[in-house]
């Protein structure tokens, strides 16, 4: 899927050259993947972050074509491994050509790259969201504070994480990027609940700056903030793509997985924006874990019908993290059963759904899916998505075995046999003092 020029290598990504990521805790890297941080705003700045030494390797090991020991960047290579479409690539296709213009020497690119504003935005200003999703965690969610406190995961002592203790700082050190920008990615948190974002986009209205192209990811639930309404703010610019997150579309499903989760007004609101912004892309992000694996063919056939989804509308990806929600945890006779739900989608695709190249490319997505899905994990992964599912369920008061009956088969959560887990250990231990560690 690469659109690489400058005869870059296959591995290249161009994010370390043209992104910057500021995550809900102030860490800044050159994207949302990237499991790392080049610095913190909270005592760097941004062209700082981009100089630093640890930014410019990065970038070297790109060039040099060894971008896949870059370890925070593992998502991506993952992602490719299993089959799938991984971000790498698509920033690679979307991005490539607003590289700086360069020689064949590489280090020319790098030092133009840290210099030159990003073309790339993607500041998270907190995690203030108003759904808990069973995947999400305090990080990105307000919302999860209260169960993470009682789980004892939560990051501080309040609900809403803010990536900076300054808007206005911030904003400050945002306006001598906006000469570079091309394009503006917002999640969140929820991004249509953080007032920020709406002041972002007031600050490209006034700097003339329109041209610039939005992204969004959302969870469909809100269109406005007090008197501010989104789409009124997207009517002035040109090049705009929101992406609705959906993890499944039968009720009881969505709103246990998704909790806050409403589909008549998520449908309601995509038909918003569909009549009152008809030049914004609308596409449906479908992160598929162990507990909605086999709600995929369902949520792809709802959202056609009720949301007018058509096979290229779609972004459909394996979660990674946390890595006991991973749907290769599931047990084989379970992972057996969702392939062959997907496989029976896939022969059965409508041809007049679409054209072609759509088609062709929701297939491989869902080939991703099912690469992921067929991995090796480990035992002990499910029975902790087991505890994990039974203890938010106390929280919660809701009833995942009732829900998802295809998950946790014979009505009840499973518990590690304690003989084969003390037989394991005793086999570690042994394989360790073998070793001579």
């Amino acid at each position: 899927m690469s659109n690489l020029a400058h005869n870059l290598p296959s591995s290249f990504c161009v994010m370390p050259f043209l992104g910057l990521h500021v995550g809900t805790k102030g860490e800044i890297s050159p994207c949302c993947e990237f499991d790392g941080e080049w610095g913190n705003v909270s005592n760097t700045v941004f062209n700082s972050a981009r100089q630093s030494i640890q930014a410019v390797a990065d970038r070297d090991a790109f060039i040099r074509g060894d971008g896949r020991s870059v370890r925070p960047c593992w998502k991506c290579f993952e992602q490719e491994n299993a089959g799938g479409t991984s971000l790498r690539q698509k920033f690679n296709h979307d991005f490539a050509k607003f590289l700086p213009e360069h020689s064949e020497s590489g280090g020319v690119l790098n030092e133009l790259s840290s210099r030159s504003g990003p073309a790339y935005l993607d500041i998270r200003f907190s995690n203030l969201c108003n759904f808990k999703c069973r995947s999400c965690w305090h990080g990105s969610s307000s919302s999860w504070f209260k169960d993470a406190k009682d789980l004892g995961t939560n990051l501080g002592e309040r609900a809403e994480i803010r990536s900076i203790s300054s808007t206005a700082h911030l904003l400050e050190q945002i306006e001598p990027q906006l000469d570079s920008l091309r394009h503006v990615y917002f999640a969140g948190g929820e991004p249509l609940m953080i007032a920020e974002n709406y002041r972002l986009l007031e600050i490209l209205i006034t700097r003339k700056r329109t041209d610039i192209e939005l992204a969004y990811n959302t969870n469909g639930s809100v269109l406005e903030l007090a008197k501010s309404s989104m789409l009124e703010l997207w009517g002035h610019f040109p090049k705009v793509t929101v992406e609705l997150s959906v993890d499944a579309t039968r009720p009881e499903a969505a709103s246990l997985i998704r909790s806050g989760f409403s589909f008549d007004i998520f449908t309601r609101n995509a038909m918003a924006i569909r009549m009152q912004c008809p030049h914004v892309k609308l596409r449906f992000g479908i992160t598929v874990s162990a507990l909605n694996l086999q709600e995929l063919p369902r949520t792809l056939n709802d959202l056609r019908m009720s949301c007018g989804a058509g096979p290229g509308d779609f972004s459909i990806h394996a979660l990674q993290s946390p890595n006991y929600m991973r749907p290769s945890v599931l047990p084989k006779k379970i992972k057996k059963r969702a392939l062959a739900k997907l496989k029976d989608f896939v022969e059965n695709i409508d041809p007049e759904w679409g054209n072609e190249d759509q088609r062709d490319e929701l297939i491989k997505q869902i080939a991703g899916i099912s690469g992921a899905t067929d991995k090796k994990a480990r035992r002990s992964h499910y029975f902790r998505l087991a505890e994990t599912q039974k203890r938010l369920d106390t929280l919660r008061k809701e009833n995942t075995l009732r829900v998802l009956p295809d998950v946790f088969p014979k009505n009840r959560f499973p518990q590690p046999d304690l003989f084969s887990v003390r037989l394991r250990g005793l086999y570690r231990r042994f394989r360790t003092l073998s070793s001579g560690e």
